[in-house]
């Protein structure tokens, strides 16, 4: 519009000396040339707006977290909207190590002494009633008796023990009949005997079945070489059914040919069972041998014997022979 006026052909513009200078009357272009009431309002709001953008700047960089520095710098550039700014340049802001907030615990407690140990009382035990003890009466000794024990010191006599003797173990029962051992015939002259093993009444038994024809006896006997010494009874049950005159006998041997038996006279004919239990070392030496002792720690052989009259025959029966 100026420019208009200022080169427009106008009455303002001629050459009359009165008439009033366009330069004088319009106003000059410039940046603090305040000459209109509105500008200078508008320069006083840009200061304050600066100085509080400047102040909130300030304070949102000092008293807030590195975080939110930019966001405030961004808020505070943003309130500024005077066309008479220049465009804001970005600020980086400057890491700042925040100190280290200050905790402060609670006071400690002191530590409590330890507890002492409770100690159980033992328990008393009352004290055994002691017996009573009479005073025994002293008998009244003689003068000399109570010098002697005054002179002479009375020593104690140590009893002594006897040494307890240990009998060996008992040896297991021997029967021959039941023994896997062989029976051997032996006889006088031309006499016979056979040998017939059976079980009678749950018992074993041997049945002799002699004929003596010349001689005086026969029997059956079994070899052993065993210790007896440790057995102290016979036992035995015999019966016959031939000639009652005839002998029953049974008879042991040792190593030197010392026979020990017993006889049983005249009983081979009795039909009925007879039961024998002798003690071992009453049997009679009936034939010596080296020494004519019997030693029963070396016995050498067990033999059943029929002996009697000549020309007769018949059958002995010999049940659980055992030695215990």
């Amino acid at each position: 519009r100026f420019e208009s006026l200022r080169g427009s052909q106008s009455p303002m513009t001629s050459s009359d000396p009165d008439a009033p200078n366009v330069d004088s009357v319009l106003p000059q272009r410039g940046w603090l040339r305040l000459r209109r009431r509105s500008d200078r309002v508008w320069f006083v709001f840009g200061l304050l707006s600066m100085t509080f953008s400047a102040s909130v700047f300030v304070y949102k960089f000092k008293f807030e977290s590195p975080d939110t520095k930019e966001v405030a710098v961004a808020s505070a550039l943003s309130a500024v909207t005077s066309p008479a700014i220049a465009p804001a340049v970005p600020v980086v802001p400057k890491p700042v190590s925040l100190p280290a907030p200050e905790v402060t615990l609670p006071p400690e407690e002191p530590a409590r002494p330890p507890e002492p140990p409770v100690v159980k009382p033992a328990a008393v035990v009352p004290p055994a009633p002691e017996e009573e003890t009479r005073p025994k009466e002293k008998k009244k000794e003689g003068k000399k008796t109570a010098a002697l024990k005054k002179a002479s010191p009375s020593k104690k006599k140590k009893k002594s023990v006897a040494p307890v003797e240990q009998t060996p173990p008992a040896p297991e029962p021997y029967a021959p009949l039941s023994a896997s051992k062989p029976w051997q015939g032996v006889f006088d002259k031309d006499a016979q005997i056979l040998v017939h093993f059976e079980n009678t009444d749950g018992e074993p038994a041997a049945r002799l079945v002699y004929d003596l024809q010349e001689g005086a006896w026969a029997q059956i006997v079994q070899s052993v070489d065993s210790d007896f010494s440790g057995y102290e009874l016979l036992r035995f049950s015999f019966r016959g059914d031939g000639e009652a005159a005839n002998n029953v006998e049974l008879r042991l041997e040792d190593e030197d040919g010392t026979v020990a038996g017993i006889v049983f006279k005249g009983k081979a004919g009795i039909a009925d069972w007879v039961n024998v239990k002798i003690p071992l070392k009453t049997l009679k030496v009936m034939h010596p041998g080296g020494d004519g002792t019997m030693d029963w720690s070396r016995v050498r052989s067990i033999g059943m014997v029929v002996s009697g009259k000549q020309w007769t025959k018949g059958s002995v029966w010999y049940k659980a022979i055992k030695f215990q």
